[in-house]
């Protein structure tokens, strides 16, 4: 046991990490039940956040929907702040991708207009949530059917944009609006712009827009809105919704989250019958389990580009906490096209040169340092399209992004991801305008999660690294 807090909460394991606290699972002694606690970082503390805080934490206790986690209770312990929700032990969206891949499109969107209802009901309570991802939408079993539940509203996100979370960004940057990487306020409309990316994702498997952080983020802010695969049911309807969710101004959106749940039950209704219980979503027959021992939540890792200039994670480097299982040994899937001529691998490599970056937290000035990897894959299919994939863990719990760049595989079957031009208005780390390496990695972090996947979002090999046992050759 980790210990109580009020005297009435039983702290029992380690379930998440991130910049704004640690999530336990916990035993309510008065009316014997799990809930999740989570314990704010002490850092965070000052007279600004508590009055947030208390804010928020009063708002979401009152609000009642069937898509956002319940507040029982929150308060300070000992001079730590804590906040008390209902406990889900069925995992997220992100285990669900994992498990099963992208989502029919029926499915996709009944998941989404459930959690754009979720969202609707917070901001009429007068909440924003900011951080919408798959990773902060639960699941709640009911029988055979899943009903996804939103959780881990963004109560340390400052409401001028800036960072007020040690370790942590106000928003994950793959489901970030433009105006949010440009160091804007968080509003509805960005909510509404997350609600696209979310989309996009579980009809995809992947965030909108694919890439080294540095090009993703630019990519939010410049690059059209991507389409969605030609061959996915009745894919015209849904193109028109991630488009107008995910447009660049925020008054091209839709004006309200409702009516962008309106726009999903219309598609919904317009092809199938509509479900007697619309927000209640049907979980397909499970796939049989990948050999050898698999993670319980995928976790990702960027930096943020802002135009000219960084949001970044305090003494996180180019990446921040977030929460995932204890490190075990990498898991391997066997390659599904092609005849390679070995078994997959992947190493990552430290390579010589630092890098470095400011960034202001709560008005003042951090330097953070970082260094260089390359990656290097074989026994790939000859041709094949795989993304690279690098997660980054500090202290064993791994962050709640991923720093990826898609590339094709060589007629030797090898992948290299090393030095490269910067190609970002933002160019701090790489001051000369070549990088040293493919990977910027912050010094704080500890272990680290290589993966290689297919096209289809297969894992073909996951490695993973105790960074300190890594030494630049």
């Amino acid at each position: 046991m980790f210990g109580v807090v009020a005297d009435r909460y039983e702290l029992l394991e380690i379930v998440g990490s991130g910049g704004m606290g640690v999530v336990y699972r916990a035993r309510d002694r008065v009316l014997g039940r799990t809930v999740a606690v989570k314990v704010i970082r002490q850092e965070l503390v000052d007279d600004e956040f508590v009055r947030r805080f208390e804010r928020e934490a009063a708002i979401l206790a009152r609000v009642r929907s069937p898509h956002i986690v319940v507040v029982f209770d929150y308060g300070s312990s000992d001079g730590q702040f804590y906040l008390v929700t209902d406990f889900h032990a069925d995992g997220d969206l992100v285990g669900w991708l994992e498990q099963h891949g992208p989502m029919p499109p029926r499915l996709a969107a009944e998941v989404t207009a459930a959690v754009a209802e979720g969202l609707a009901d917070a901001h009429a309570a007068g909440v924003v949530h900011r951080d919408v991802k798959p990773g902060n939408v639960l699941l709640w079993r009911r029988g055979e059917q899943l009903l996804p539940v939103l959780a881990d509203f963004g109560i340390a996100t400052a409401e001028d944009g800036g960072i007020t979370v040690t370790g942590g960004v106000p928003g994950s940057p793959p489901f970030m609006a433009p105006e949010r990487h440009l160091g804007q306020a968080a509003t509805a409309a960005t909510d509404i712009y997350a609600l696209g990316c979310l989309l996009y994702n579980l009809l995809t498997g992947r965030p909108p827009y694919d890439g080294t952080s540095f090009q993703a983020a630019n990519a939010h802010i410049n690059d059209p809105v991507p389409h969605l695969p030609a061959d996915l049911e009745r894919v015209a309807g849904l193109d028109a919704i991630v488009a107008r969710c995910m447009a660049k101004a925020p008054e091209d959106r839709y004006p309200t989250v409702s009516e962008a749940a309106e726009a999903l039950r219309a598609w919904i209704a317009a092809g199938t019958p509509v479900p007697t219980a619309p927000a209640t979503v049907t979980t397909p027959p499970p796939l049989p389990p990948e050999p050898g021992p698999g993670p319980a939540r995928r976790r990702v890792l960027p930096v943020v580009l802002a135009a000219a200039a960084l949001v970044a994670v305090l003494g996180g480097g180019a990446w921040w906490l977030g929460r995932d299982e204890p490190s075990v040994a990498g898991a391997r899937d066997p390659v599904t096209t092609g005849t390679p001529t070995v078994e997959p691998e992947a190493r990552l490599i430290p390579v010589d040169g630092a890098c470095g970056y400011v960034v202001t937290v709560q008005g003042r000035e951090v330097q953070v340092a970082c260094r260089w990897f390359d990656v290097r894959a074989r026994g790939l299919s000859a041709g094949a399209s795989v993304t690279v994939e690098l997660e980054l863990a500090v202290d064993g719990r791994y962050s709640d992004d991923v720093a990826r760049t898609r590339r094709t595989v060589a007629a030797d079957g090898t992948v290299d991801v090393g030095q490269h031009e910067a190609v970002s208005e933002y160019d701090g780390l790489c001051p000369s305008g070549t990088c040293a390496g493919g990977f910027p990695v912050a010094d704080r972090a500890t272990g680290a999660r290589l993966t290689v996947r297919d096209e289809d979002g297969k894992r073909l090999v996951r490695v993973k690294y105790v960074l300190a046992d890594l030494r630049s050759s």
